[in-house]
């Protein structure tokens, strides 16, 4: 009984994630592949099914798995309806006529090693109840405070969570929700179904470009990053942020790229599924208002260098995008964010006053130790200096030098908020800035792969010959 409820709790945000994406998707949806269309539908519903909890919450509707399933089934019926008078959906006859590739002894191995790490992520996560004490003392809490009480609103849960967004909570009430059970083990399983999730659409973006062999190989340095894998087994908000934020950038990214190229109906796909992940993060930690902030700001400035460019067509989608995002963080902003935006100006301002300039190098000193010379992401901080320093002039082209620039914009606000208000206190922790890190960490790798990728196929291609 226990497996059968967890899969229906699983497959209604996959169902639901299913008839949202089929609403987004037009012509040239054929570059999705097929597993890569399954895991964004898991994603997409996942995080829909927060913003439902919520609504049912804010509007003072018991919150139980019945009511949650029968907001979410109006939704997919409605979609359903639309979809089948439109004769569109996100899967095709064609998604299904899945064949292996032919692959060689390192493609093999590759993918036995990615493998392993993830059964040992799922096997670690579930062996053990939640043991991390800030998982416990706010998230579990208001999780098994959903389930016992139906609400989230009662005054003892809203202490919790405070202006925390509620992503983290949500999920992992309605995991105890649909297990009908406040259960220990599997109230952790969002992470690393996300984890899965995030190596499974990483890869298939890389496939769009790259060989099998430098797919898996940049695929497998992303699930052996430490940090991230340490993070896929707890029931922290951080790799769900992780996960949101950096394929949101990704696929912004390649609508940049697509633009770019010629490809328009291409990039309008990946323009919506960047409107759709980037609004979500929102929902997930207070960083994600800045992330997107962040994100939006790139765009636009990569809009205005292009705008000679911009059609009819593309304004159509660009407004789809922006009400996309509008729509989707909205709910947080007008119901629960008061004080989030409050929040992170405070923690700019008023601290202890330290000459600045023994602030700024204390902060870099501390972040270049922590970036290089410890061992919660391997290689990716060398790659990402190799990448930007030895074949400079591809790093700084176009569309690449937009990408290198969200993850420098990201990187200085990182610094920025270390460098005044309360935030000054947790740097000598090191966690708190390996977390905020964590969130640029596959876009760098990326970025890493679109310069370093096109010289590995060619070497293996001249090889070859």
């Amino acid at each position: 009984m226990l497996v059968i409820n967890l899969f229906l709790t699983l497959l209604i945000p996959f169902l639901l994630g299913t008839a949202i994406l089929s609403l987004f998707i037009y012509k040239g949806n054929n570059q999705l592949a097929y597993f890569e269309k399954k895991s964004l539908c898991f994603a997409i519903g996942l995080g829909f099914l927060v913003i439902i909890i919520y609504l049912l919450g804010v509007f003072k509707i018991p919150i139980t798995f019945s009511t949650t399933t029968s907001a979410a089934s109006a939704i997919i019926i409605l979609c359903g309806v639309f979809l089948l008078l439109k004769k569109r959906l996100c899967f095709s006859p064609d998604d299904f006529k899945f064949k292996i590739p032919k692959m060689g002894f390192i493609e093999y191995f590759l993918l036995m090693l990615i493998a392993l790490k993830t059964a040992y992520v799922f096997f670690e996560a579930l062996i053990k109840p939640v043991i991390d004490v800030d998982a416990f003392q706010f998230y579990s809490i208001v999780a098994k405070g959903i389930f016992y009480t139906k609400t989230f609103t009662s005054p003892y849960l809203m202490h919790f969570m405070g202006d925390k967004p509620p992503f983290a909570f949500f999920t992992q009430g309605w995991i105890l929700l649909g297990l009908n059970s406040p259960d220990e083990f599997l109230i952790k399983i969002i992470s690393p179904v996300l984890f899965l999730c995030m190596l499974i659409i990483f890869y298939s973006i890389l496939r769009r470009y790259f060989s099998i062999k430098t797919s898996l190989l940049f695929t497998f340095f992303l699930s052996y990053m430490p940090f991230i894998a340490f993070h896929a087994k707890t029931a922290y908000a951080d790799l769900p942020m992780t996960f949101y934020y950096s394929l949101g950038t990704i696929y912004l990214f390649l609508f940049m790229k697509d633009f770019n190229n010629g490809k328009k109906p291409s990039s309008y796909v990946n323009l919506l599924l960047a409107a759709i992940f980037i609004g979500l993060t929102i929902w997930i930690k207070r960083a994600g208002i800045v992330l997107a902030g962040c994100d939006i700001i790139v765009l636009l400035a990569f809009l205005l260098l292009n705008r000679k460019w911009i059609q009819k067509i593309d304004l159509k989608y660009l407004t789809i995008a922006f009400i996309t995002i509008a729509a989707i963080i909205l709910p947080w902003l007008i119901f629960g964010s008061n004080a989030t935006l409050g929040r992170i100006i405070t923690t700019q301002a008023g601290a202890e006053e330290i000459a600045f300039g023994a602030k700024i190098g204390f902060i870099i000193s501390i972040f270049f130790k922590k970036i290089f010379l410890y061992a919660d992401w391997n290689l990716l901080w060398l790659m990402f200096a190799a990448s930007v320093i030895i074949p400079y002039k591809n790093s700084f082209k176009n569309p690449q030098v937009f990408l290198l620039a969200i993850i420098l914009i990201d990187l200085i606000v990182i610094l920025g908020q270390f460098s005044s208000g309360e935030m000054f206190r947790w740097l000598l922790d090191g966690t708190l800035l390996d977390r905020l890190i964590m969130n640029q960490a596959p876009v760098v790798l990326y970025f890493c792969a679109e310069i370093i990728g096109p010289i590995l196929e060619e070497k293996g291609n001249s090889s070859a010959a």
